[in-house]
């Protein structure tokens, strides 16, 4: 019998570049989820007071902002938490440009236009990432966001 030689096996270097992206890959997902699971579990959950500002709505909407009313993230489905109470109705504030090109400070006339500062109890986690609701959403200062209550959509922003 004739003797056989077999060829090498060869390694081209672009299969050798995908099973390293594919061990990366793994490595990245085992360490987010590791990362989601040790916060879920560390954080208790707490009660939080949270200040919120809803700019320049109809004075008439005020009445909407219901104590003990449940908001809800439209763009997440979370609850957001109960309204706990309204703090300040003020006269919306608008900037407009004069004649002069400069940028003054105007306000509606009262009864028109409304800025309300009102302040939502909320469940949640402080940790490293920050302040999340629930344990899932992200909840930053500064940050506006669509909210629903039981009479009515708006836009709040959160405040420090």
């Amino acid at each position: 019998m004739k003797d056989q030689k077999r060829s090498p096996i060869r390694i081209h270097p672009m299969d050798v570049a995908i099973v390293v992206l594919a061990l990366l890959l793994a490595v990245g997902l085992a360490l987010r989820v590791a990362r989601l699971d040790g916060f879920q579990k560390k954080e208790e959950l707490e009660v939080f007071k949270v200040r919120f500002s809803v700019s320049n709505i109809a004075a008439s909407s005020v009445s909407a902002l219901a104590e003990g009313d449940t908001l809800t993230l439209t763009a997440y489905g979370q609850i957001l938490g109960a309204l706990s109470h309204v703090e300040s109705v003020t006269p919306a504030v608008v900037y407009l440009e004069n004649e002069r090109r400069e940028i003054v400070r105007a306000q509606y006339p009262e009864g028109t236009r409304v800025d309300v500062v009102g302040v939502v109890t909320v469940r949640g986690a402080v940790g490293e990432s920050g302040f999340l609701l629930n344990g899932a959403v992200s909840l930053s200062p500064g940050i506006e966001y669509q909210v629903q209550s039981e009479h009515m959509d708006f836009q709040l922003k959160i405040l420090l």
